[in-house]
């Protein structure tokens, strides 16, 4: 069995016998990428209202190269969610299509879109905003609806699409 496979099924096990774990990985799935947003755009609004209109359009564009990019991926190798493969519990139906591909995880890439893009103008916030991106692909990965290398997939392309913007656009 792949590590991918191994991993999803025996988390889930864990999740189906646990309910405070459960709640809490569909709170970090479903909600959590939300209030990061809203986070980013208050703390950025306050501290550097200046800069608030640029540094929104730089994460932005950022957002929108790395959505149509999942996207196109997920057309070229479309890859079924581990409840779908593996037969285990899917913990939400929140914001999954019936049969959407897995690969890459949107919810990553985006989340870590944005901690990328914030990074540069605020170092200590923009590893607080990775560090809540990265309990965001935790939560897809525990509620069954990616596998680690699909986390891992949204990871590299929004560090791919941050480099690219960096170093032709900004």
């Amino acid at each position: 069995m792949k590590i991918d496979h191994l991993l999803s099924k025996k988390l889930n096990e864990i999740l189906e016998k646990n309910r405070f774990l459960k709640n809490l990985s569909l709170f970090l799935s479903n909600y959590l990428i939300f209030l990061m947003f809203i986070l980013v755009f208050v703390v950025l609004y306050f501290s550097r209202q200046s800069q608030f209109f640029l540094i929104s359009f730089k994460i932005g564009l950022n957002l929108l190269l790395v959505w149509v990019l999942v996207i196109i991926l997920r057309r070229l190798k479309p890859r079924l969610r581990p409840f779908l493969v593996l037969k285990i519990n899917k913990l939400s139906d929140f914001l999954i299509g019936p049969e959407g591909s897995s690969f890459p995880s949107l919810h990553a890439a985006v989340a870590f879109s944005c901690g990328f893009s914030v990074l540069p103008e605020f170092l200590f916030f923009g590893i607080i905003i990775l560090i809540l991106a990265s309990l965001v692909s935790l939560g897809r990965i525990l509620i069954g609806v990616h596998y680690l290398t699909d986390i891992l997939g949204g990871i590299f392309l929004a560090a791919g699409v941050f480099l690219l913007t960096r170093l032709f656009i900004f």
